[in-house]
């Protein structure tokens, strides 16, 4: 929930500054869900912990460039002639509150509101949290928002937000997969959020077995570099590895994080494994046995571990597949890997 479309009628990109005029006009107060503060000499650092409070509890809007509160029958309200914002610009206040906010608060929305004067109103629309609690970086507390203050949260309050803490669901997939026996073949995994919750941050590792070599792009130049090479002690099968570094990366429902390497090899099926995980998120792991000839794969979760999955998943194909090139190919495999 947005509440710039509850107290203004409107998407918050569309507020304009006779919308502001007339919300003042009505002499607000603040709330557990409305926070403003008056540009003269604001300093940024009280912004964090409001934006911190708000997200931690139900949400709610904060204005800057407010008019100065003054008293009125016992209340405090904000009436009078708008002051205006000191800050640069939306991104640059979405920049300063992302770095000071653990997790960052992605789903806030900030809109500069341009005044007649050239100067602006800044209203910062924060939802509640999918994912509570958030910590102000800069004193390790974690704030909620009481009637009209931003207070810290008691030790058992924040603990039970973290039992709570819903986290993203993905799925990993091969998106391009092309055999050519005389280069290396390109394949492109995929990795999507299918839920409502962002990923933030992509880490993994991914593994590849039964190959001859695998490269990824390694810079700008289109240079190539080799994955690292080892011998799997468990299957005695040579393994190239690479690690999967994207912490930066914030993934929501419809967008993708795209991993591309270029495989040699023969004709043989082959497997890879790919572990994900986030700061949001616990380990995924998956495996993936690659018949090149074919150009087919078949994903499956992995419980026990890569070699004895893939075993009960090539034993229960093999008991469907018509394709003799296909059921060799996987006997050859399912032979190496209880062999080693």
């Amino acid at each position: 929930m947005y509440y710039s479309e509850a107290f203004f009628k409107k998407d918050i990109y569309n507020i304009n500054e006779n919308d502001v005029l007339q919300f003042f006009s009505n002499s607000p107060e603040e709330s557990s869900i409305l926070e403003f503060k008056s540009g003269d000499n604001l300093d940024i650092q009280k912004v964090y912990p409001e934006v911190c409070a708000l997200h931690n509890t139900q949400g709610g809007l904060l204005i800057i460039g407010s008019p100065k509160p003054r008293k009125y029958d016992g209340r405090e309200i904000f009436d009078g002639p708008l002051t205006r914002s000191p800050f640069k610009d939306k991104d640059w206040v979405y920049q300063k509150i992302a770095g000071k906010i653990s997790p960052p608060p992605t789903s806030i929305k900030i809109h500069d509101v341009k005044m007649s004067d050239g100067k602006y109103v800044q209203i910062i629309d924060i939802p509640k949290s999918i994912h509570p609690p958030h910590q102000y970086l800069d004193n390790g507390i974690y704030y909620l928002r009481f009637e009209t203050s931003s207070k810290f949260a008691p030790h058992g309050l924040v603990e039970a937000m973290f039992n709570k803490r819903q986290e993203p669901s993905v799925n990993c997939f091969i998106s391009k997969f092309n055999f050519n026996f005389y280069d290396p073949t390109e394949i492109e995994f995929q990795i999507t959020n299918t839920t409502d919750y962002p990923l933030l941050g992509v880490r993994g590792l991914i593994k590849f077995y039964n190959v001859n070599e695998v490269t990824q792009s390694g810079n700008i130049n289109g240079d190539f570099i080799k994955l690292n090479e080892s011998l799997d002690f468990d299957s005695n099968l040579t393994c190239f590895t690479a690690d999967i570094l994207k912490p930066d990366t914030v993934i929501v429902r419809g967008l993708a994080s795209l991993h591309r390497y270029y495989v040699t090899t023969g004709k043989l099926p082959f497997l890879a494994q790919f572990y994900i995980w986030s700061q949001n998120m616990n380990l995924k792991n998956y495996g993936f046995i690659i018949s090149p000839i074919q150009n087919k794969s078949i994903k499956y979760e992995i419980k026990a571990n890569l070699f004895d999955d893939a075993s009960k998943t090539i034993e229960n194909v093999l008991l469907s597949e018509k394709d003799e090139e296909i059921i060799s190919g996987l006997k050859t495999l399912l032979k190496s890997i209880k062999h080693n």
